[in-house]
């Protein structure tokens, strides 16, 4: 067993033992009531949620039991059996619950609308979500091959995908999908936090790497306190009785050294580790800026609330592609077009909470679907066809006779172009340039182009000179277009050929004068 995998499975085995030790130890607590606001959408790990208070069965008298924050929602210690009547408000909304306490203790769930969407907007928002599915299978479909190389990134897309699935909204917020949900988001964070530290740190940085180590240790210490006590209150109980400090200690953990925060610090060290020119410095810093935005948007919109589990989504979601990109290089047009959807559908979805209808996001979609749509088109219009260059250059790319090369050249400008007549023609000395064009050397600084005045030949209407380094003109293809046929991809097309070729050129040339002097020796 490799080192790696030991250490996981002593983590795991670690973590088995100690979470049924604390349950066992947590069984004897009693006499508590555990209120659980169920807000729709609204996570687990929110802050506090509502104000709460035990009164007695007629409602008169609030009994004022020692209580403590818990999760999303508050715990009262020390309540014996009896009838009582549980009272919240939340915003503008008072809900008083009656029950009867039995057992040793009780979990009463209390009901809010909070911030509610209209049922068109609740599809909106999951017609949202789907689309952020789609288009992160769309990207893992594109770079599947490449992901199979790296066992990690592969793995962890499944667990990326379930929590993407997870962020729906639903009717209900169950036990089991809080749990699921928590897990997911906590698995995929970790194992991306250590592949960064592993693959992109350094050895010559040990000391920074243990640091690091160290810090993921104490925060999964606290994902694991956490996930203990979402599956258990008595726990929480436990722990808060008999180790309140240790309570005091997880939360300054989560609120100051979250997983997500101790990755912005990974991935910050690893830029600036590395020497870059302090142009890409400042690009890697905007992307920072955006990455520690999505981090930290609840402290910049604390009003905003039930947004927390779509940002961790979003912000893991941005941190995954961001490592595949980096990592396997992977990174292309097609991509690019993917993610700018990713983000302005994200943009959408918070829009929607912002504003609370469903005029402004939808009008940013519409803008966000005509930009990309007109991107596209111009794109058709103008980019070169990049295959295109690259099938031509993998055709002529083993040709080594002069002739042979010109024609092949000029099949490829006749099926990739709307041009008829066509001559390829390299240059073995500045005597035989001389006979087809005019030297002209303003031209041939300024433009790939040589009009039909400096050509020779009456049947061409234009030219493309073929430079390589200092040589302004190694050879040259003439052809004909009288009416201005040529589109701005063709043209785009021609000249990208000329520079993928223009090595290959030279080769061909200098070949031809060698040839020539050795058969004057």
């Amino acid at each position: 067993m490799s080192k790696k995998n030991f250490f996981i499975v002593s983590i795991v085995i670690f973590s088995l033992i100690l979470g049924v030790l604390i349950k066992f130890l947590s069984l004897r607590e009693e006499d508590f009531i555990y209120v659980v606001p169920k807000i729709k959408n609204m996570e687990i790990l929110d802050e506090q949620i509502g104000e709460y208070s035990l009164y007695n069965k007629f409602g008169d008298t609030n009994l004022n039991f020692e209580s403590k924050d818990f999760l999303n929602g508050k715990i009262f210690l020390n309540v014996p059996n009896g009838n009582y009547i549980l009272k919240g408000k939340y915003e503008d909304e008072v809900k008083n619950i009656p029950f009867i306490k039995e057992s040793t203790w009780e979990e009463i769930e209390i009901e809010f609308i909070g911030n509610q969407f209209s049922e068109k907007q609740e599809y909106f928002l999951n017609a949202i979500t789907l689309s952020l599915v789609l288009l992160n299978l769309s990207i893992f479909l594109k770079l599947k091959k490449q992901l199979k190389e790296d066992k990690t990134l592969y793995l962890t897309s499944f667990i990326l995908f379930l929590n993407l699935i997870l962020s729906f909204r639903i009717k209900r917020y169950t036990d089991i999908i809080k749990i699921l949900d928590f897990l997911t988001v906590t698995i995929l964070g970790f194992t991306l936090a250590f592949y960064l530290i592993n693959k992109f740190i350094s050895s010559k940085y040990n000391i920074i790497k243990k640091g690091f180590i160290s810090t993921l240790f104490i925060s999964y210490l606290h994902s694991f306190i956490i996930a203990l006590i979402i599956v258990s209150p008595q726990i929480y109980t436990y722990l808060l009785l008999n180790f309140e400090y240790l309570i005091k200690i997880i939360r300054f953990v989560g609120k100051n050294l979250s997983l997500s925060r101790v990755i912005f610090l990974i991935i910050l060290f690893i830029l600036f580790s590395k020497k870059r020119n302090i142009l890409k410095n400042i690009c890697w810093g905007f992307v920072l800026i955006g990455y520690f935005f999505l981090e930290s948007f609840n402290l910049f919109f604390p009003n905003l609330t039930g947004l927390s589990n779509f940002l961790r989504v979003l912000t893991y979601v941005s941190l995954y592609w961001g490592i595949v990109f980096y990592s396997l290089k992977a990174y292309n047009q097609n991509v690019s077009r993917f993610i700018k959807f990713i983000l302005g559908f994200s943009l959408v979805y918070i829009t929607l909470f912002y504003y609370k209808n469903l005029e402004q996001p939808t009008l940013t979609l519409a803008i966000i679907l005509i930009l990309d749509f007109y991107n596209y088109i111009f794109d058709k219009i103008f980019l070169r066809k990049s295959y295109t260059i690259e099938k031509t250059f993998n055709k002529l790319v083993l040709i080594k006779e002069q002739k042979q090369f010109e024609i092949q050249l000029k099949d490829e400008i006749l099926k990739n172009t709307n041009l008829r007549i066509i001559e390829v023609k390299i240059f073995k000395n500045y005597d035989e340039q001389n006979y087809i064009i005019k030297k002209d050397f303003e031209v041939y600084n300024s433009n790939l182009f040589i009009d039909k005045k400096n050509i020779y030949n009456s049947e061409y209407t234009s030219a493309l000179r073929i430079p390589f380094g200092n040589n302004p003109c190694i050879g040259v293809i003439l052809f004909k277009d009288p009416e201005n046929y040529l589109g701005i991809d063709e043209i785009n097309y021609l000249t990208g050929t000329i520079e993928k070729i223009s090595s290959l050129v030279n080769s061909i040339r200098l070949s031809l004068i060698y040839e020539e002097l050795a058969s004057h020796e």
